[in-house]
């Protein structure tokens, strides 16, 4: 038994993970340019993707 299940815990892809953590940042206000990570991601595609 992992210790994910043994904390009833569900498994999350990463890429949900990275979503949650951008629009997390887009409702408390961060600076968007600390938000646009990794550094691939630009301002421009944050907005786009999660405003």
């Amino acid at each position: 038994m992992s210790a994910m299940s043994a904390l009833e815990i569900c498994q999350r892809r990463q890429h949900d993970t990275h979503c949650t953590y951008a629009t997390m940042h887009l409702w408390i206000g961060t600076n968007l340019a600390f938000s646009a990570n990794p550094p691939e991601d630009g301002v421009e595609i944050l907005l786009f993707t999660y405003a």
